[in-house]
């Protein structure tokens, strides 16, 4: 088993669903208004 692909990936999802809250926070919060 390869630890190393398997934290790259998990690194990547969790960054992705990181970044996705940081820019839909600020966007979600100036259009529903």
């Amino acid at each position: 088993m390869n630890t190393t692909i398997l934290r790259k990936s998990v690194l990547g999802i969790a960054g992705l669903a990181f970044a996705g809250g940081l820019a839909a926070g600020p966007l979600n919060h100036h259009t529903t208004t």
